[in-house]
């Protein structure tokens, strides 16, 4: 899901929710909020994506917001060194 609405909308930075029962959510930092209309090209984009399969891949770091820099994540960033 991320993957799409930062497609959609460039500049949509992905940002941490809280810690819920079965585990946390996590939401945008968007200058305008996200339409009807645009849940339906979200979610278009996310079956576009799906389809071509692409390849996951886990990378192991040893700072932990360094993952978060390189793959352009900053509100994270700031979320995690608040918590650490």
């Amino acid at each position: 899901m991320a993957m799409a609405v930062q497609k959609l909308f460039p500049g949509a930075q992905v940002t941490i929710g809280p810690a819920i029962e079965r585990g946390f959510y996590y939401d945008f930092d968007m200058p305008e909020p996200i339409t009807e209309q645009d849940l339906k090209a979200v979610k278009k984009e996310m079956q576009r994506i799906i389809k071509a399969d692409l390849p996951f891949t886990r990378e192991e770091v040893s700072t932990p917001g360094l993952l978060f820099t390189q793959t352009g994540l900053h509100c994270m960033l700031q979320a995690t060194h608040c918590c650490l």
